[in-house]
């Protein structure tokens, strides 16, 4: 069954049952009797004609309703508008109600009924007002609810798909290339130099500890990062030599802001990996803050013919990004392959945002 059938069928059926208690009422109040609508066919008709005109033209109205983004996206204006609008609303209705429910079942004119009538008007706008209040507050219940539902929601499915782009950061450092180029860096030391062997291990154990230390977190401070990468440098600098030179000229006092963690790493990595360092075509990486970025440039020493993985390492470190700021990685290459990543900082209300203006 379609949802607006739904929706109908439950509005003609709430619609009905508030109808006939209401008029019950107002009927016993006048007569000291309740009205009966089966032998009084044309009664109980008319009041279920005008209990559903009434509720449906309420449930089309909030409808409209939740079509004004001011009143969507504020909640507590749109409980007061909802209760003012839907009560001027049911008043205009009441009253037209009332007036051709007289009409039909009495010979009185309009001036006479309100006269004679005016207890019965004030009773019914009475119930009228607590009807819409009620309504009011159930529809602010149910759609608080609902908000606060889909936003439970979100967050849940954006710390899984988070989880899932630190795994994919966390398994690229543990592929199998990586490790063989480390263990066969090691084992050329050990016989060349033990003594530069063991730093090398030290340095390697240190690069994984930060690895798997920082595999569930979703961002870590530039201070740690860049601890982490002196380390993997010196991996870099122990396999290449003098054919690669990595700069880093960050100031301390920045070391507080954040970052997601590996996204240096996985910067210089792909530079190494996308071109070829030799003696006399050395390759130059400069880790340096730019504005509220930190930037990663490399001279360019040839056109990497596949770059299939420095799309996934950019765009790993771009969804993660995405998590925490609207602002976009910048990438340029002219001369030089250049790429920016915002830094972020902590506020006081445990949220993450830009950094403005912090150099």
């Amino acid at each position: 069954m379609p949802t607006w059938v739904t929706k109908l069928i439950r509005v003609v059926v709430i619609s009905t049952i508030i109808g006939y208690f209401l008029h019950s009422y107002l009927y016993f109040s006048e007569t000291g009797m309740f009205a009966n609508y089966f032998s009084d066919v044309l009664l109980g008709l008319s009041v279920f004609l005008f209990a559903n005109i009434i509720g449906t033209s309420i449930y089309i109205f909030n409808g409209a309703l939740n079509n004004i983004p001011f009143l969507s996206a504020k909640n507590n204006s749109r409980l007061i508008f909802t209760i003012v609008l839907n009560y001027l609303l049911l008043t205009v209705l009441l009253i037209l109600t009332f007036i051709v429910y007289l009409k039909w079942f009495t010979n009185e004119t309009s001036g006479d009924l309100l006269l004679k009538y005016n207890e019965l008007l004030f009773r019914i706008f009475v119930l009228g007002f607590v009807i819409i209040f009620l309504f009011a507050i159930i529809d602010f219940s149910i759609r608080s609810y609902q908000k606060f539902s889909q936003i439970s929601l979100n967050t849940i499915k954006s710390a899984k798909e988070q989880a899932e782009l630190q795994l994919e950061a966390f398994k690229s450092q543990l592929s199998p290339h990586y490790l063989f180029n480390n263990l066969n860096t090691i084992s050329l030391l050990v016989y060349k130099d033990p003594k530069l062997s063991e730093k090398y291990i030290r340095k390697l154990s240190q690069t994984y500890d930060y690895i798997i230390e920082t595999n569930k977190k979703d961002l870590v401070k530039l201070c740690e990062e860049l601890e982490f990468i002196k380390a993997y440098k010196y991996l870099l600098d122990i396999r290449f030599q003098n054919n690669l030179q990595i700069n880093i000229n960050v100031a301390d006092s920045k070391g507080n802001l954040f970052l997601p963690p590996l996204s240096i790493q996985i910067l210089i990595e792909n530079a190494v990996k996308h071109n070829s360092p030799t003696d006399d075509n050395q390759l130059v990486i400069n880790v340096e803050l730019a504005g509220e970025y930190l930037q990663v440039k490399n001279n360019l020493l040839r056109t990497p013919t596949q770059t299939d993985s420095f799309k996934i390492g950019l765009d790993n470190i771009r969804k993660r990004y995405k998590f925490h700021t609207n602002k976009e990685i910048i990438i340029d290459k002219n001369s030089m392959f250049m790429v920016r990543i915002p830094l972020l900082k902590y506020d006081k209300s445990k949220q993450f945002h830009d950094v403005l203006a912090m150099v």
